[in-house]
């Protein structure tokens, strides 16, 4: 069972891994914008927590400020510090934490989405929303979507999240079909040691001796005890496979 969680959860990329590989390329002079890409992709399996939500808008601050567009940086370095106003990487350099630390973002603007979505980690049914300007992560994990938006000052920006065939490879490892497969090899281990236990009470009926009695009776008990075992696999990765 633990093999399969993991074979399962390892079609899904680690956010904080790509974002780790995303700041040792900017850290190297290296361009992130490949990381970041795997990082927004990522996303798309599940709500963001706050400390990754800081480190993605951080980061992708950061690559711009190195590239030049200080301007551009800036509402990407006050939505980190709102999302977690602890968080910053030295490794982006003394430069950068001063540009983080005076950031401001400018007047709110309106965001409108098809369907209800995860907005920086926190799920939203109605819109349009009112939100601050600059950077939103929207998250649509069922549809494995993710994208990360920009709402300009004063303004109001739609977005369509795609369903269906539209969702990304990383993000319908959500639903994978290995826990369907591992529900139905557990469930039929269970019916079949269900069986067995069952075929070892005219075992027991026809024994000759105490002994052969004792060893249909213990067979029996572990026959049983592995069909509840295996009952439970399947229905566990059953739920995993709707729910994950």
């Amino acid at each position: 069972m633990i093999f399969l969680v993991s074979l399962a959860m390892a079609e899904c990329p680690s956010v904080a891994d790509t974002l780790e590989s995303a700041t040792v390329d900017l850290a190297s002079g290296r361009s992130a914008a490949d990381n970041l890409a795997l990082a927004e992709g990522a996303f798309a399996c599940d709500r963001a927590e706050p400390a990754d939500l800081a480190r993605y808008l951080l980061v992708s601050g950061a690559a711009k400020f190195l590239d030049g567009d200080k301007n551009a940086a800036e509402p990407y370095f006050a939505a980190a510090a709102l999302a977690d106003a602890a968080y910053f990487d030295d490794r982006l350099g003394p430069e950068i934490r001063a540009a983080w630390t005076t950031a401001k973002l400018g007047d709110a603007g309106r965001i409108a989405v098809n369907k209800p979505v995860y907005v920086d980690g926190k799920s939203v049914r109605k819109f349009p929303r009112t939100v601050d300007s600059g950077p939103h992560l929207l998250q649509s994990p069922p549809d494995g979507w993710a994208k990360l938006v920009y709402v300009p000052p004063a303004e109001d920006i739609s977005v369509d999240v795609p369903t269906g065939s539209a969702a990304t490879a990383t993000a319908k490892s959500r639903h994978s079909p290995v826990w369907l497969v591992a529900a139905g090899v557990a469930a039929a281990g269970a019916g079949g040691c269900a069986y067995g236990a069952t075929t070892q009470d005219a075992v027991m009926e026809n024994a000759a001796t105490g002994e052969e009695v004792e060893s249909a009776y213990g067979l029996q008990t572990g026959l049983a005890y592995t069909a509840a075992g295996l009952g439970l696999a399947a229905i566990t990765s059953g739920v995993f496979y709707f729910v994950f």
